[in-house]
């Protein structure tokens, strides 16, 4: 039940059905609530249950409840904050404990490429099909050509092409790399590049080209991603100078409102995030823009609406939840095609957020805190974390059953077993207790974990904790995050 409760909560925030003409009765069933009540009362109802420690057993699950909790304690009204960002909460503990294995993750990732599809089909039929969502008269008319579809997340051309770009890796992992679905691959991937091809978004086509040579170089030998990358450098930059627009980044933009208007934004955002402490406050950045300037305009860049809202401590709450992705990607050892399938599609899906997030507004994104769960769930498959729960809770109820003068010293035996921070590094069947019975004998270290009952060695994890070392890897990228920030405002 937790699984298809996410599973429905991704279709309906996706799609949302209750903007589609007839159907925004469905608003007054509250779906998204009611999934999520469901997910998590599945959690509590599994054999392994719910227990607030197993919410907190990798970093990616630390800094995502550092951020709301940032977010939440610096805004100007605590409370209603709260109540606009428990949707993400909740959303998070049910992906982060219903991907428990790798078959589940992957039907993840093939609803997710299905929906995506699915909206890529949606704005294709404005232009080409039935316009069943009055898509068109938007995109002929405000838009001038530039495909969107009617929908609220999807209303503007930037936001419809860099939601669709994460399906390139998605169709090529799921269906061509080490598949016998090489040209079915093709021909489907076909609708989502030419659909943002018609959004002409140039941020959109440099993200796509990028997500492109990301998911054929990550993972191959080193010589294969230097072939690539001389191909790219040689000839690929040439063919994405051909795309619609393109040519305008040749040109001055200092007569161009559109670009001026994001400088603006992008000194603005700067500018409050060097004067305050806490921010402007989620949200907040439009509004105080027009105080300032006169005129609406959002941030177009999730690193700027970060630092903007948030201040300087939330931005770095944001990029340490990526560099725990990443980190723990580039970590991870895996040991079947399918874990590898998984590894490759969310490395690339999150090197292309990253990049979109220096040219749309994509902060506070359901889909980057579902990311961010799904890489917490294969670090945890990874390191042997969930089997390493079901042997605790087995342990508990055992220990429940014994008499009350054995029950101390066993609770005070299985305590001397774990190590603070990480996970038990002995075996529990190590204790002379009688209690233990035929649970499944866990022995994790930092850098090899092993089921003894199954026989083969579990995938290697060669990252555990989040250091002094990735603290200051952290400094030096929020660093450059605000350098690079600065260099577009006098380059642009």
């Amino acid at each position: 039940m937790d699984f298809y409760a996410l599973i429905f909560f991704l279709i309906y925030s996706a799609l949302k059905p209750q903007e589609w003409p007839g159907f925004d009765w469905i608003i007054s069933f509250k779906p998204n609530q009611v999934a999520m009540l469901l997910g998590i009362i599945a959690l509590f109802q599994r054999p392994v249950g719910l227990r607030l420690k197993d919410i907190f057993r990798v970093p990616h699950d630390t800094f995502f409840f550092l951020y709301i909790a940032w977010i939440i304690l610096g805004a100007p009204s605590p409370y209603d904050t709260f109540k606009s960002f428990q949707v993400h909460i909740v959303t998070y503990i049910v992906a982060q404990q219903a991907l428990r294995t790798v078959d589940r993750m992957i039907k993840f990732l093939v609803a997710w490429s299905l929906i995506l599809m699915t909206v890529t089909l949606l704005a294709l039929d404005g232009d080409y099909g039935l316009d069943l969502l009055g898509s068109n008269r938007l995109t002929e008319g405000f838009m001038k050509g530039r495909m969107i579809l009617n929908i609220s997340i999807y209303n503007n051309p930037n936001t419809l092409a860099h939601t669709l770009v994460p399906v390139i890796p998605m169709l090529f992992f799921l269906l061509f790399w080490k598949k016998s679905l090489g040209k079915f691959w093709g021909v489907l991937l076909i609708f989502p590049l030419w659909c943002i091809f018609e959004t002409e978004s140039k941020g959109a086509f440099l993200c796509t080209f990028a997500a492109l040579v990301f998911t054929m170089a990550f993972g191959r030998p080193k010589w294969v991603q230097l072939g690539i990358l001389i191909v790219t450098f040689s000839l690929g930059t040439s063919v994405l100078y051909l795309m619609p627009r393109m040519s305008e980044l040749n040109k001055s933009t200092k007569g161009n409102e559109a670009i001026q208007g994001r400088v603006a934004a992008l000194q603005f955002g700067l500018r409050v995030m060097k004067n305050t402490w806490t921010g402007l406050g989620p949200g907040l950045f439009v509004p105080n823009f027009v105080k300032a300037h006169n005129y609406p305009k959002a941030a177009h860049n999730a690193y700027c609406q970060n630092g903007a809202e948030l201040g300087r401590i939330g931005l770095g709450l944001f990029l340490a939840m990526m560099y725990c992705c990443f980190r723990s990607l580039v970590s991870i050892r895996t040991s079947s095609d399918d874990e590898e399938r998984l590894r490759r599609t969310m490395f690339v899906m999150l090197a292309a957020y990253a990049m979109s997030c220096w040219m749309v507004d994509f902060a506070y994104r359901t889909t980057f805190f579902l990311l961010l769960a799904m890489c917490s769930a294969l670090h945890r498959h990874c390191a042997g974390i969930n089997k390493l729960i079901d042997k605790e809770v087995n342990d508990d109820e055992a220990i429940a059953q014994l008499p009350a003068w054995q029950r101390n010293r066993a609770v005070r035996a299985q305590q001397a077993t774990a190590q603070p921070g990480l996970q038990p590094v002995e075996a529990v069947s190590s204790m002379p207790l009688r209690w233990q019975g035929p649970a499944s004998v866990v022995e994790l270290h930092s850098d090899d974990v092993r089921l003894e009952d199954e026989g083969g060695p579990l995938p290697r994890v060669g990252w555990m904790r989040f250091t002094w070392v990735d603290f200051v890897a952290n400094l030096g990228l929020l660093y450059g995050v605000e350098r690079m920030w600065a260099y577009l405002i006098t380059k642009m």
